[in-house]
C-alpha cells in the first residue's frame, strides 16, 4: 500500500507529464488550416443592417414571460411567435438631448442592444429557450422579430414570420439591463430575470 507522500508523488509526476508543451504548429501548417465560414453570415448581415436601419416608428421592444400561448397561437396582441406578450412599447426615434448619458435615441439604444447580442460567437448554449425580450422592426419591406433568451444564450429571428436565423448570443449582463432600462422607462412590467450566474 503506497503511502499518502507516494501517492502525491505519483499525482504530481503524472500530472507533470501531462503538460510537457507540444511544439507550436509551423507557419505553414497554420495557414493551410481551413477556416470555418460562418454559414448564417448572409442572414446575420441582413438583420444586422436591418437593425442599423429600421424605418421609422417601427421598432418596438416586447417583455415576454417565456412561456407559449395555450393554445399555441402565433399572432394577436398578447403574443409573439406563439409566446405570451407581458407588455411592449413603441420606441421613439427622437434622440435624447446631447448632455443626457445616451444621446441616442430609444429605438436606436435598443437595436444596438440586440445587433450586440447577434454577433457571432462560440459559447455553447442551452436549448431551453425561454425568451424574455425581443425586438421587431421593419426594413427593406420585411419585418423582423427576435427574440432572445438570456438564460440559455440563444437568439431566434424571424422574417415575416417565418424563422429566418437562429444560434447562440454571447448575451451580457450590460445589455440585459440596458433592456429592462428602456421597458422600465416606458412603463412596461418587466420579465422574469434569468437566474443569476455564480
Amino acid at each position: 500500500m503506497l503511502s499518502i507522500a507516494a501517492t502525491l508523488l505519483v499525482a504530481a509526476a503524472a500530472t507533470a507529464l501531462s503538460l510537457v508543451a507540444l511544439p507550436a504548429p509551423s507557419a505553414a501548417s497554420a495557414s493551410a488550416a481551413p477556416v470555418a465560414a460562418d454559414p448564417d453570415a448572409d442572414a446575420r448581415g441582413e438583420v444586422i443592417r436591418a437593425l442599423a436601419a429600421p424605418e421609422a416608428g417601427s421598432v418596438t421592444l416586447y417583455s415576454l414571460t417565456g412561456k407559449l400561448s395555450k393554445p399555441l397561437r402565433l399572432e394577436g396582441d398578447d403574443v409573439l411567435q406563439g409566446f405570451v406578450v407581458l407588455g411592449k412599447a413603441a420606441l421613439s426615434d427622437k434622440a435624447g438631448a446631447a448632455t443626457s448619458p445616451s444621446s441616442l435615441s430609444p429605438a436606436a439604444r435598443a437595436c444596438n442592444a440586440f445587433g450586440e447580442l447577434l454577433a457571432p460567437t462560440r459559447v455553447l448554449a442551452a436549448e431551453c429557450f425561454i425568451p424574455r425580450h425581443a425586438l421587431t422592426l421593419r426594413h427593406g419591406g420585411h419585418r423582423y422579430d427576435i427574440l432572445i433568451c438570456f438564460e440559455c444564450s440563444r437568439y431566434s429571428v424571424f422574417r415575416d414570420n417565418k424563422e429566418f436565423l437562429a444560434d447562440a448570443t454571447a448575451g451580457t449582463p450590460a445589455a440585459l439591463d440596458s433592456l429592462n432600462a428602456l421597458l422600465r422607462a416606458a412603463g412596461v412590467r418587466l420579465p422574469p430575470q434569468p437566474p443569476k450566474a455564480e
